[in-house]
């Protein structure tokens, strides 16, 4: 058989694999959180083909890199202290956690980092103590800051470290300010404090010329201070990350950003700041064409006025936020958002349920993802009946009521792949056997008056046939 000694020319040949080996800038900048170890193949896998792809494509591997455990920083570090000329190829960095002390080492042999992603999401037994030693040692030009607003000892340090570097980056253009200023409850008061924080620390940037961040009801106040600086550009808001790329979901919620928008618009102007104005800049929502009208019904006889109400909106509605916000109970009525697919509860509200509310067969059917944040007693009194066929994913806060949470797994628990709960509403339902399909367990801190929880479920050493990711996500 004849062999073929076909010569490509290197700039093809690195043409071919970019698309390959990096990274796209849309997974790099995603703030969605994703599986732990998501399965997939391994791109490494290209450097083995010859040394021509090897010598083309190290560089293209190296240059975006993105570490979501210790074992993958350690790797790293392993890699770049045995290759002194791998240090010039990484050029943007996207760091999921601490990664303890290899993350020093890294960013001392990480000269040209321009792009810098980090979180303040640092629990259990990893430590920022390398990262924040380490900070110094890079000088960014663009850096987005992730924050799930947990409060430990852990994220305040390394916060804290933030903080001191940011003078220091005179590199530094691009800052992506994580803090909404209408949160409510704890989130609301870490949001805030930091919040506060970080405008001050940006305020003393040498180069800063462009913040994002998303908008909500109100300004930042504290993002004032930056039309001070002389290489000031813009302050520019956009609608939650979360949409990006999901013009499906966008669709459903683009009446609301609006609406807040104009909110946001007005607490920009109560300022009566021109130089503040004049900074301030804002993302274009996509226009889409209005759903098509419904044919026109006769009127309803008298004794049907009662009727859950529905409209062509909420029929096609998929997503809610904060539903519990609604300023009337007469918009709670879950009755009327059939094609719901995600629904985040909070507490500051009442739902419209009584015993008269009737459980309709096709109530949130396609409802997969629900959140619930607060007591929501009634609203888990009110939901539990619902057959949510479609149902995989729960959140629940650990200011839940027990009871109405423990009365709602019972029933819906056999169907979930994704769980988050207090550690003692987990023990209290034995969820290794009331979710047997479960593959995340999300494990939060124990609501109030059961802070002694846990020790059974810990040291529980039952068989799990689909468990693959356990989680703490507060200090035992």
């Amino acid at each position: 058989m004849m062999c073929l000694d076909i010569h490509i020319p290197d700039e093809i040949l690195s043409e071919i694999l970019t698309p390959l080996l990096q990274l796209s800038d849309d997974v790099f900048d995603d703030r969605r959180s994703k599986p732990l170890l998501a399965p997939g193949f391994s791109s490494s896998t290209y450097l083995l083909v010859c040394k021509a792809w090897l010598r083309i494509a190290t560089p293209l591997l190296y240059s975006v890199v993105l570490l979501r455990t210790t074992a993958q920083a350690a790797a790293l570090e392993a890699v770049l202290q045995a290759n002194e000329d791998f240090e010039l190829f990484i050029k943007k960095l996207r760091l999921e956690g601490g990664f303890g002390d290899a993350m020093h080492n890294i960013l001392r042999c990480s000269p040209n980092i321009t792009e810098f992603y980090m979180t303040l999401d640092v629990w259990g037994s990893d430590t920022p103590t390398g990262l924040c030693s380490g900070l110094s040692c890079i000088n960014p030009q663009r850096v987005i800051l992730v924050d799930k607003l947990r409060d430990n000892n852990r994220n305040k340090k390394l916060f804290k470290a933030l903080l001191a570097v940011i003078p220091q980056w005179n590199n530094l253009t691009t800052f992506e300010f994580p803090y909404l200023y209408d949160l409510s409850g704890d989130e609301g008061l870490v949001a805030r404090r930091r919040g506060e924080a970080l405008g001050l620390g940006l305020s003393r940037s040498p180069s800063l010329q462009t913040v994002l961040a998303e908008w909500g009801n109100a300004f930042p106040p504290n993002l004032r201070l930056l039309v001070a600086l002389p290489t000031l550009k813009a302050l520019h808001f956009t609608y939650p990350d979360h949409f990006r790329g999901r013009d499906d979901e966008l669709k459903d919620m683009v009446g609301l950003y609006r609406t807040l928008l104009r909110s946001f618009q007005e607490d920009v102007n109560r300022f009566n700041d021109e130089r503040l104005k004049r900074f301030v800049t804002y993302s274009t929502l996509p226009e889409y064409p209005p759903p098509p009208t419904a044919p026109s019904q006769p009127a309803p006889p008298a004794d049907q006025s009662s009727s859950p109400p529905t409209s062509a909106s909420a029929q096609d509605l998929t997503q809610l936020y904060e539903l519990a916000d609604a300023p009337s109970s007469e918009n709670l009525i879950l009755t009327s958002f059939p094609s719901l697919r995600d629904l985040n509860w909070c507490e500051s509200g009442c739902i419209a349920a009584s015993p008269a509310l009737p459980v309709l067969p096709s109530t949130l059917d396609h409802l997969v993802e629900l959140q619930i944040h607060g007591d929501a007693e009634v609203f888990l009194e009110a939901v539990t009946p619902f057959s949510l066929p479609s149902l995989r994913e729960v959140y629940i806060s650990w200011k839940v009521d027990r009871v109405g949470a423990f009365g709602f797994l019972d029933v819906h628990g056999s169907k979930l792949l994704h769980l988050s709960a207090p550690i003692d509403i987990l023990e209290g339902i034995d969820v290794m056997e009331a979710c047997p399909l479960l593959r995340c367990l999300e494990i939060e801190r124990p609501t109030e008056g059961y802070e002694d929880a846990g020790e059974e479920l810990i040291t529980d050493t039952s068989e799990h046939d689909t468990l693959q990711v356990i989680q703490f996500d507060y200090r035992l």
